[in-house]
């Protein structure tokens, strides 16, 4: 009886999780980001606020320093997500001429 129960208990689990994950794929889908393009749009958004912000604010004192340079660390961050995107959209191509 308990056996039947937890295969029960796995079998919604599985379903759920499949509807959870189908959901997700099409939310990405739908951004760009199975593509590779929304990655390339959201690293060049986070790049270019980033820089703007690391050129724009005058740090008053040690603290501020700090946090002005992390913006730096940021642009770079920004930098490779959009490679990450790249490089997504280069195996992609990679894929479609191999198929053909």
């Amino acid at each position: 009886m308990e056996d039947k129960q937890e295969c029960n208990y796995d079998l919604e689990a599985k379903d759920a999780q499949n509807w959870f994950n189908k959901t997700l794929f099409k939310i990405m889908g739908f951004l760009g980001l199975t593509s590779g393009v929304g990655f390339v749009g959201i690293g060049s958004y986070w790049f270019l606020y980033s820089l703007i912000q690391y050129i724009l604010i005058s740090p008053q004192n040690v603290m501020q320093q700090g946090i002005t340079e992390n913006y730096f660390n940021q642009c770079q961050m920004g930098l490779l997500i959009a490679a990450v995107g790249i490089l997504i959209i280069e195996i992609k191509k990679l894929q479609i001429k191999k198929d053909s």
